[in-house]
């Protein structure tokens, strides 16, 4: 009765119904979709943020790290005693030089003692990776640099207008990012006073060149900011230089900007909020609307500040996405409100309603069929249904048979029969090609031709169900980076990195690149403790010394380093291979724990005497390979360095009168290398190749014979 009531109303008050039906469905649609993409923003930006605090904390530690060793480098410096007599010599309370830079770099470059230094300074540059390494009296000329011998020397300069030097000569620990003065190109400068009887007499400084650094935002999308709010170092180039927007580089005067970057003018580098509710935490650049994370790590002792951030496309993948979902929703509850009106009408008109039905489920963009014989029976189904399934002819078919989990449609008919409709439930279907597909469907009961049916419409969600799976297996992977980033960071901590930085060094001499020495080093683990070093001294004899430490990675390579410094040193000034083996046991001696010791090897060549000395202590053997003549061994005749005190040490060294040929000298692991079959090569069959080779051909035919795990100098004599 009340049904024969609604149908007597006009048509109009149906369509009004539906029409108010359909605005409350759209603004319930906006409002669901919005919350999903809301949601899905905020796990997308919190994976984000894991991401880049990661690579800010990471890039932190590696920067913290270099920038406290490169502040050792004027320290160490600063206390030797040849830059304290250098220094000395000027007094702290002498004016400015009238000379321009030119006659003072003349003047100060035919100075002796000031040219030993500079050669000492660029030693000392090269071992410990600094760029330029330098000296300044108190009133900022730069005495003595490891550059003097090169174009662009800093010797003559004054750098008293430098923070650096300002802040150093006040007693504190200088440092400062400018673009050099003489070389015109950017870096970091770190600074020391150098005392001498509680009186500041001049300043260390040393420059690393800032290109150099390069790696410290290479590892992700990062750039860095001195104090003033300007971009020193960049991934992206077009970040370089330019100026944060509550910088403070323009409190500076003209002068000291131009004096700091070499430039007046600093193009702004605008970072945006993102309108939305989400402006807080997303950021986008210039005219750049693409949304992206940023965050920062201020470092206030090294006076910079890293800054990390991270595109986010993916942002507006979902906001498409939600666009989609609210058209289909949208688009879902004008089928469903339509479906509801055309019952209305079919209550009215049964034959009249059927058949427009029928005509608007024909020409539906979503997949629509209908089965009969409880669901059973396929008895209509319109074009988008077979495009669905890639299958022409459905009539007749049960349609369970396409449903991956067959249950799912059983409890769908369940549900039908108690009188409930489904709406929107996500189901797996499998088609007849194999391939599965996913789809967001609707079910409800209807009357077909006087018979009990099943409506069915369905709606293609595949591409949305892999953008959800793609998100959960994103998150998983971004939990499972984190965990292998903590690793990785704990592994750039361990003491290999040092030990690799240091022997580098070492290894960096000017000596070893001499024409008339070949040499190869490859340890037989990731580090050893052998170390080869030559020189030549003041009366161009070339020296050399063949050292092989107890223990490998960081310990043994903090042994070498001062052995090498003592060996470079004595063979600048000209000591005897005597007095260079008794300080370097007295030096082992004194830094050595119980049991570490050193197996050495100290050779002079000299070519005016045509003789070749040497002190071996626990080396295997040295050999000289003459053109023509008898092979003689250099046998060890001493204990290692750092056993014996050194009253007990003995310095007797081995003089051989040498005609032409080739000085080889070689740790242990040459005669002890194996082959495959753990077969050592053995001293005989390594004489062997020294006697049936000529000077010459004798390294390439060890190399080409020995496995590669052997460290070997050879000297042509």
């Amino acid at each position: 009765m009340k049904s024969e009531k609604l149908l007597s109303r006009p048509n109009a008050i149906v369509w009004n119904a539906y029409i108010m039906g359909l605005i409350a469905w759209l603004a319930f649609s906006w409002l669901v979709t919005d919350h999903i993409q809301t949601t899905r923003t905020r796990t997308i930006i919190k994976q984000g943020i894991v991401t880049i605090d990661q690579q800010a904390d990471n890039i932190a530690v590696n920067v913290n790290h270099d920038f406290e060793y490169m502040r050792g480098i004027p320290e160490v410096i600063s206390s030797e005693l040849d830059v304290l007599n250098a220094l000395s010599r000027f007094s702290s309370n002498q004016h400015s030089s009238s000379l321009n830079i030119e006659q003072l770099k003349a003047n100060w470059s035919r100075d002796i003692k000031l040219k030993s230094l500079n050669s000492h300074l660029s030693q000392i540059s090269t071992a410990l990776g600094a760029d330029v390494v330098y000296i300044m009296n108190t009133n900022g000329d730069c005495v003595a640099a490891s550059n003097a011998e090169k174009a662009g020397s800093f010797v003559g300069a004054n750098f008293s207008k430098r923070d650096y030097f300002q802040d150093a000569l006040a007693g504190k620990i200088g440092q400062q990012y400018a673009i050099g003065k003489v070389s015109n190109l950017p870096g970091l400068y770190f600074s020391r006073a150098v005392m001498a009887q509680g009186h500041i007499v001049g300043v260390v400084a040393a420059k690393v060149n800032l290109l150099t650094l390069s790696h410290w935002v290479n590892q992700a999308d990062a750039f860095i900011t001195d104090k003033y709010g300007v971009v020193i170092l960049a991934h992206e180039a077009k970040f370089s230089f330019r100026s944060l927007q509550d910088a403070s580089v323009a409190s500076l005067s003209k002068e000291a900007r131009m004096s700091r970057y070499k430039q007046d003018s600093f193009p702004l580098l605008s970072i945006h909020s993102l309108p939305g509710i989400f402006g807080a935490t997303l950021k986008y650049f210039d005219q750049d609307n693409q949304p992206l994370l940023l965050t920062d790590r201020k470092l206030d002792q090294s006076e910079i500040t890293i800054h990390v951030f991270k595109h986010l496309p993916e942002i507006g993948e979902v906001a498409q996405d939600r666009l989609n979902l609210f058209f289909f929703s949208s688009l879902t509850g004008v089928f469903v409100l339509l479906l509801i009106v055309l019952r209305i009408f079919f209550l009215r008109n049964k034959i009249q309603n059927e058949k427009r039905l029928l005509e608007i489920l024909n020409k539906s963009p979503i997949a629509v069929r209908i089965a009969v014989e409880h669901g059973r029976k396929v008895v209509f189904f319109n074009s988008r249904y077979s495009d669905l399934i890639k299958l022409p002819e459905t009539a007749g078919v049960d349609p369970s048979k396409y449903y991956v989990r067959h249950q799912d449609y059983e409890d769908i008919l369940s549900e039908l029969t108690q009188g409930s409709q489904i709406v929107n439930r996500q189901i797996e279907l499998r088609i007849p090609d194999g391939s599965t597909i996913w789809v967001l469907a609707t079910y409800m009961p209807i009357i077909y031709q006087g018979e009990d049916a099943v409506l069915g419409w369905m709606y293609d969600i595949s591409k949305l169900k892999q953008t959800e799976e793609f998100l959960e297996l994103a998150k998983r992977s971004a939990e499972t980076s984190r965990e292998e980033l903590l690793k990785l960071h704990e592994s750039n901590m361990d003491d290999l990195a040092v030990a690799n930085n240091i022997m580098n060094h070492i290894m960096r001499s000017e000596g070893l690149r001499d024409p008339e020495i070949r040499y190869f080093q490859r340890p037989a683990v990731q580090f050893s403790g052998d170390v080869i070093a030559a020189a030549r001294d003041a009366n161009g004899d070339l020296r050399l010394m063949l050292a092989d430490v107890t223990g490998h990675g960081l310990q043994a390579a903090l042994f070498l380093l001062p052995l090498s410094r003592v060996f470079y040193s004595m063979v600048k000034r000209g000591f005897t291979t005597r007095d260079i083996a008794r300080e370097m046991n007295k030096t082992m001696r004194e830094i050595a724990v119980t049991g570490r010791f050193i197996a050495a090897a100290v050779a002079h060549i000299n070519r005016k005497e045509s003789s070749i000395e040497i002190w071996n202590g626990g080396i295997p053997a040295a050999y000289f390979i003459p053109k023509n003549g008898e092979l003689h061994k250099f046998r060890s005749q001493h204990l290692p360095m750092g056993v014996l005190k050194d009253e007990s040490f003995d310095v007797a060294t081995e003089v051989y009168n040498s005609p032409l040929g080739a000085l080889l000298l070689c740790t242990d692991g040459l005669t002890e290398a194996e082959n495959a079959s753990a077969e050592a090569f053995g001293e005989d069959r390594f004489e062997a190749i020294l006697r049936s080779s000529q000077p010459d051909e004798l390294f390439d035919n060890i190399l080409s014979t020995v496995d590669p795990s052997v460290k070997t100098i050879m000297h042509r004599v």
